[in-house]
């Protein structure tokens, strides 16, 4: 299609139909998105709400692990494994990642006295219990 001079309208050019529809689909955004004052206060309330269960609104429970003789409370995420428990909450990093899927060993401990693939174990599943890692 070619403009035509005597009807008086012409096309945009693509720089200016891009420019066009790309702020009315911003203007769409930020018109439906939440303000940032008013969710600050529905996330402090939320932080601050407690579930029967105990567990916080942010979705972490707490537990407490007997780790190598020392009793440690902690709050993690229900799907935390217990080797990622262990290593980046408790800082105790002699238990390794190796396989991932319990074939290698690199992650074993002792949880009462029974060897378990930390990899393949979640945290919640020990809450109370003793653990031994490759430290104690």
């Amino acid at each position: 299609m070619e403009d035509d001079p005597e009807s008086g309208q012409t096309q945009p050019s693509r720089r200016e139909f891009l420019r066009n529809t790309g702020g009315a689909a911003a203007a769409i955004v930020i018109g439906t998105s939440n303000p940032a004052h008013l969710a600050g206060n529905n996330a402090e309330s939320a932080a601050n709400a407690q579930d029967a269960d105990g567990s916080t609104a942010n979705g972490t429970i707490p537990i407490v692990l007997r780790i190598n003789g020392k009793d440690r409370q902690l709050r993690v995420d229900p799907r935390t494994t217990l080797l990622d428990c262990i290593r980046e909450t408790v800082a105790l990093t002699g238990t390794k990642k190796g396989c991932d899927h319990g074939q290698c060993g690199a992650c074993t401990v002792h949880v009462n006295g029974r060897r378990v693939n930390s990899c393949l174990s979640l945290a919640l599943m020990h809450d109370g219990e003793e653990v031994t890692t490759i430290e104690g």
